[in-house]
């Protein structure tokens, strides 16, 4: 099987060397908990490895993403100037013209420029646009379902506002894998603690040890070594 590195350090080793090519991974976490820089770091190291990538925004404009990646040390720009990343930004209030780019669109987009990483950040704009669960379960599926067809490896994000599902508990239930990133407030320490998890994994043995993180001048690091403990007071 065909693995697909993270680009971040201590990941790929809790999930048996990457994500299997060609699937879909939920990334959910509250704001501040580091979503974009999780797939601004994987975008990077596929550029790093040739790999031709879609960052699509449905929130932040290029020029910040840019400004965002470049905080890190990673250079978009040369890569766009070589068509090997392209960023695109969608409407967030115009969903139903969205849904249909996305459905329509971007499978064309995928393999007429052999997109290998796939970026759709945050996804909880489309999530809040559709007016009950069916209609937003029936069409989160069909785009899961037509971006696996074309072999790309997908990260999205999605928001969590407590505990462990995010918001509507459905996009979890249908992708591939789901990392989910937790900020819990220590109270005996005063401190805020960066968690990691993986909650889910097909097809892959993963660790199911709950991992301390932080969001560096590098960029997110996991650290493998070490767990995280809390009481329940906390």
């Amino acid at each position: 099987m065909i693995r697909v590195s993270t680009g971040i350090n201590g990941l790929n080793e809790m999930i048996d060397g990457g994500i299997p090519a060609g699937h879909s991974v939920a990334i959910i976490g509250p704001p501040g908990s580091g979503k974009t820089t999780f797939c601004l770091q994987y975008i990077w190291d596929g550029l790093q490895k040739d790999d031709h990538c879609l960052y699509i925004s449905l929130e932040e404009e290029e020029d910040r993403l840019l400004q965002t990646a470049m905080n890190y040390g990673w250079e978009f720009k040369k890569y766009i100037d070589r068509d090997m990343l392209s960023l695109i930004k969608l409407d967030a209030f115009d969903i139903t013209g969205t849904m249909d780019r996305m459905l329509s669109e971007l499978p064309k987009l995928i393999n007429k420029n052999g997109v290998k990483r796939l970026v759709i950040d945050p996804f909880i704009h489309i999530e809040m646009g559709f007016a009950d669960d069916h209609k937003r379960r029936v069409n989160i599926y069909e785009l899961i379902r037509r971006l696996a067809k074309t072999g790309v490896t997908t990260l999205i994000t999605t928001e969590n506002l407590e505990g462990v599902h995010s918001h509507f508990g459905i996009l979890e239930s249908i992708v591939d894998a789901v990392f989910l990133l937790q900020i819990i407030r220590s109270t005996e320490r005063g401190a805020l603690i960066y968690a990691f998890q993986v909650n889910k994994m097909r097809w892959s043995a993963h660790s199911k040890d709950i991992k301390p993180y932080a969001i560096t001048g590098r960029g997110i690091e996991i650290y493998r070594e070490s767990n995280v403990y809390w009481s329940e007071k906390e």
